[in-house]
């Protein structure tokens, strides 16, 4: 009787450390699972991150730090032979010409005052939408590229520039929804970008802001290397460098 109950002991005792062993053996194999898991998330790539750009918003001639931004800014320049006060002024004179008023250009010319350039601007003759939409940014290019790159003060005015290529600028207007944004900086603040103007002008800065970029770090000459002059060396070819 005492053998029996020894040998259901020692039964009772391997049945255990064999359930313990199995659950050992199973351990490696849920933690290899988690592992794999693991591995599987890690594996998911993240979505891109948007470099977020910040915004320099101008409007008024007169503001002391983005002032120099507006196209009725004084900057004077000479396009084929023809002097303009500022950006603004070139941009109704081409206006004027766009549409063949030649008397509103002529007027437009004549005039020192960004007031009556812009009234006069707004009163050409003929103006189609359509046709001035498709041409307006062209020439307010070329207005800023003559304002920063060509201009009596251009050098000037690439060093005020320099600090901002890096920015976005959005010409703040709150009365034009085409060369501007139609709203203040202020309330483009708490406003949905969908809702802002076309910014046209702020946009047509990519190229004086690239420039003047270009120009503050310009590229290191690459250097010289030797020609092999031995390509020319070949049987037959009649000529041979070796005279």
């Amino acid at each position: 009787m005492a053998r029996t109950k020894r040998k259901t002991a020692a039964t009772a005792k391997t049945a255990k450390d064999s359930s313990i062993k199995t659950r050992a053996r199973k351990a490696p194999g849920s933690k290899t699972k988690s592992n794999i898991k693991g591995k599987t998330s890690a594996s998911k790539k993240e979505p891109p991150v948007t470099p977020t750009i910040q915004t320099i918003f101008f409007w008024k001639e007169t503001d002391k730090v983005t002032g120099f931004l507006c196209p009725w800014y004084k900057s004077k320049f000479h396009k084929e032979g023809v002097a303009y006060q500022s950006a603004g002024q070139y941009i109704m004179a081409e206006k004027a010409r766009l549409f063949r008023d030649t008397k509103t250009l002529e007027r437009i010319l004549a005039s020192t005052s960004a007031e009556e350039h812009k009234s006069l601007g707004n009163s050409v003759k003929g103006f189609k939408h359509s046709i001035w939409h498709e041409k307006a940014y062209t020439i307010a290019c070329q207005a800023n590229k003559q304002k920063f790159l060509r201009g009596a003060n251009s050098r000037r005015l690439r060093v005020k520039l320099l600090p901002f290529v890096d920015y976005e600028l959005v010409y703040a207007s709150p009365v034009d929804h085409y060369f501007g944004i139609g709203i203040s900086a202020e309330e483009a603040a708490s406003t949905d970008r969908k809702l802002w103007g076309r910014n046209l002008l702020g946009q047509s800065l990519w190229w004086p802001k690239k420039r003047t970029e270009s120009l503050a770090n310009p590229e290191p000459p690459s250097p010289a290397q030797d020609f092999d002059v031995s390509i020319f060396d070949r049987p037959g070819s009649g000529f041979c460098v070796n005279w």
